[in-house]
């Protein structure tokens, strides 16, 4: 089943449009199913029959539905059987006895081999919903899973109630097993303790903890870190010791979105269950975000320290030591224009001159970043103070040097003292062994900040509550579960079953692209570089002649198009809106939402300046529909949908 066509599965009407590939896909028939419906039906039923049959192929369930029938299916089906298409007043009157079309319906069913929808298959589809419910808690997005999960195992779809119904039921149950799970885990008291706190207002404010918790963070600056900071400490004197909630974290993200669509004062109207659940999951959810943004605005912060300092290097050391330069080449000129110096006299002041600046080792642009960084704690000592705090873990050097600096600042600056420098701070050894006890203490918190952000990049530092940077191995599959997957997996990627195996073929492939770089260097292709492969530049192509005519004549033929009017034209094609809803839009307002939703996520736009350029659309609602799709699964399937188009 293709993406375009899961928006048509379980309906038991025709849509207003039909695209014409879906027409020809589902109602072009096969000369099988011709001589079938030839030989199963009386002749004044084989467009009726072969209605049924089309459509059940198209949305795996019946046509019950006459109030619209497309002439165009009914014109198609009318030259494949060589009769004037029916109109519409004519197939109601075919289907005036229910019996007539209950039997088309039992037969189109039994032609594609449809299994009935029993207690067996009830079963596996209970599992199959109760899996997706790891993404998303969405009962649309659930009840359409469900109705494809039925195409896909040919099952003939029921009645909607039915699988409302059931999805509803399990919703239900999940919430409530996650809640139970949650009880045990963490106390009564601790829970709903939290829960008031988090609805109260702050001390001398008027907002609640809830609402100042959800507020974005600002402008990059150090202002900024430290409100997230004193939010990260607030969650973690009160659930930090109960973090590893037992709730996958993909459901724990729906529970997120749920509260942060409330009010903090509706959140008291709420189910007990549902208050303690979100509430708990929100808090979790919201200390690793914060811990991730507090991590990436300090990797930020750093570089822009760093970019300082090559900016004072460039600006003013380098241009001082030039003309530093030019001044001893200007004297050599005017000793060598001085006629009345004898030899002796000239080479004893050009000794002068020369010599002792050849004495000493010529200093490196990165020497220099790092002596301006030595000199300068007012950027780099208020990063390090915070992130002494986070307790940052990993076998990263820069966690050894918070460490040491967590103990100095407790203590005070003037304790410093570090006769030898580290093995990993190198070099900085000069700097850090310094008399002077002040520049040898900027030297090392500069060494640890570079340290650390090193360690940030490569992921050997992560924070123990953060999602981005966490723990690697917590990306990894778990032992348990790579042991049942894991010949399943080697048979789909084609893998050895003996690390011995798998190791020669890597070395025979190394071994065969290593000899193919070795002729395409013997052939002057490739020169290999100090760091780098360069290749050989490919010659200019001669364009042929009448490129840009052809070039012209299409873009004429095509012509201009407004983007509003290409996405109405493409979601009519493939429905990707309804990929995106989860459902069929309700209303021409709800469709412009979500319209203006994609304007803004794709432009990179605000959605108050969106909202003013389509005329009834207000902005929550297109805030609503930014937050769906950066959250919900479906923007992939929405995009797929057009690419899986088939071409006309």
């Amino acid at each position: 089943m293709r993406a375009f066509q899961s928006t048509y599965v379980g309906r038991h009407d025709f849509p207003k449009f039909l695209p014409d590939f879906m027409l020809r896909r589902w109602f072009t028939l096969t000369a099988r199913d011709r001589h079938s419906i030839r030989k199963t039906f009386r002749s004044r039923y084989w467009i009726g029959a072969a209605l049924q049959l089309g459509f059940v192929g198209m949305t795996g369930t019946t046509l019950r539905s006459l109030e619209y029938v497309p002439i165009s299916v009914l014109r198609h089906l009318g030259r494949q059987f060589v009769r004037p298409a029916p109109d519409i007043a004519t197939l109601r009157t075919l289907y005036r006895r229910r019996k007539t079309r209950f039997e088309h319906q039992r037969w189109a069913v039994q032609q594609w081999g449809l299994r009935e929808f029993d207690a067996g298959v009830e079963k596996r589809l209970t599992e199959h919903i109760h899996d997706r419910t790891h993404a998303t808690l969405s009962r649309n997005r659930l009840e359409q899973a469900a109705r494809e999960w039925l195409y896909r195992a040919y099952v003939a779809i029921p009645r909607p109630r039915v699988i409302t119904d059931l999805v509803r039921e399990i919703i239900q149950v999940v919430a409530l097993q996650d809640h139970r799970d949650l009880r045990r885990f963490m106390t009564e008291y601790s829970i709903q303790g939290f829960l008031t706190e988090l609805l109260t207002h702050r001390p001398g404010g008027t907002m609640t903890h809830l609402e100042w918790l959800r507020r974005p963070p600002r402008r990059r600056s150090l202002k900024t870190l430290r409100e997230l900071f004193d939010k990260y400490k607030w969650l973690e004197e009160r659930i930090g010791r109960g973090l590893q909630i037992p709730i996958p974290k993909e459901r724990q993200q729906v529970y997120v979105r749920r509260l942060r669509r409330h009010r903090a004062a509706y959140v008291t109207r709420l189910p007990v269950f549902r208050q303690e659940l979100e509430a708990i999951c929100f808090a979790a959810y919201s200390l690793g975000t914060l811990a991730d943004d507090m991590l990436r605005l300090v990797e930020i912060r750093l570089t822009a320290i760093w970019t300082w300092g090559h900016t004072i290097v460039a600006d003013q050391l380098m241009p001082a030591r030039v003309r530093k330069k030019s001044e001893v080449l200007a004297e050599l000129r005017r000793l060598v224009a001085d006629e009345t110096l004898t030899d002796e006299v000239f080479r004893a002041k050009a000794n002068a001159l020369l010599l002792p600046a050849s004495s000493n080792t010529p200093r490196s642009r990165a020497a220099d970043v790092r002596e301006v960084l030595s000199r300068n704690a007012r950027r780099i000592r208020p990063v390090l103070q915070l992130l002494v705090k986070l307790d940052l873990l990993g076998d990263g050097v820069g966690g050894d040097g918070l460490s040491w600096l967590d103990g100095i600042y407790h203590d005070g600056v003037d304790t410093f003292f570090l006769d030898k420098a580290p093995a990993w701070a190198r070099r900085w050894k000069g700097l850090i062994e310094e008399s002077d006890l002040q520049v040898s203490l900027r030297a090392y918190e500069a060494a640890t900040a570079w340290a650390v952000r090193q360690g940030l990049r490569n992921g050997s530092l992560y924070s123990k509550y953060g999602f981005e940077y966490s723990d690697p191995t917590r990306h990894l599959m778990p032992p348990d579960i790579w042991e049942q997957r894991r010949s399943s997996y080697q048979l789909e990627k084609d893998l050895p079953t003996a690390d011995p195996l798998y190791i020669e073929r890597a070395q025979a492939a190394l071994r065969a692209s290593l000899a193919g770089l070795q002729e395409a260097v013997a052939a002057g292709e490739v020169w290999v570089g100090r760091k780098d492969l360069y290749f050989r530049r490919d010659e200019a192509e001669v364009r042929p002649e009448g490129v840009d005519l052809a070039q012209n004549e299409l873009y004429r033929k095509v012509g201009r198009i407004q983007l509003p009017t290409l996405l109405l034209e493409v979601d009519a094609q493939v429905h990707f809106s309804w990929k995106l809803l989860g459902r069929e839009p309700k209303s021409a307002e709800e469709l412009l939402g979500v319209y203006g939703a994609l304007l803004a996520a794709g432009t990179d736009l605000e959605s108050r300046g969106v909202a003013t350029m389509i005329r009834g659309v207000h902005e929550s609602a297109i805030r609503r529909y930014m937050r769906l799709f950066e959250s919900e699964p479906a923007l992939r399937e929405a995009n797929d949908a057009p690419a899986l188009r088939p071409l006309p």
